[in-house]
């Protein structure tokens, strides 16, 4: 479970690094902001999610349906509480808006790679039953 949660983090920190690097200065903070807003609620939901897939495997894709409303919803919030602020974070609400989409899609489809292999094993393991030997 760490090293699929140290890919979640380290691609979004990685892709941060890349905007910092090569994007123009504007694009720093907002793009700083968008990962302080899609990265907790996508590890929370990680981490939800594989454990309820340990203790009911056949619950996985409702689980997975909920943590993505979660996710979107938390998301909405903090955009929407921040849109007033955000020149005091040196952007504009269309910058945060547009670079939190951006990074919303992007944990999306990290934690989306990353359980597919979590649940078909768990959904296998609870069809076929424990192993005979």
């Amino acid at each position: 479970m760490v090293l699929p949660l140290l890919c979640l983090i380290g691609g979004t920190l990685v892709t941060l690094a890349g905007v910092a690097t090569f994007a123009s200065s504007e694009a720093t903070s907002p793009a700083c902001l968008a990962v302080a807003i899609t990265l907790p609620p996508a590890v929370v939901t990680y981490l939800v999610i594989v454990r309820v897939v340990r203790l009911w495997p056949l619950a996985g894709p409702a689980v997975v349906i909920l943590g993505t409303g979660f996710r979107m919803l938390v998301t909405v919030a903090f955009l929407v509480l921040l849109r007033g602020r955000a020149t005091e974070f040196g952007t504009t609400p269309t910058a945060l808006a547009q670079w939190t989409t951006g990074f919303y899609l992007l944990t999306l489809a990290l934690e989306t790679g990353l359980l597919s292999g979590v649940l078909t094993r768990s959904t296998e393991a609870a069809t076929n039953g424990p192993p005979t030997g």
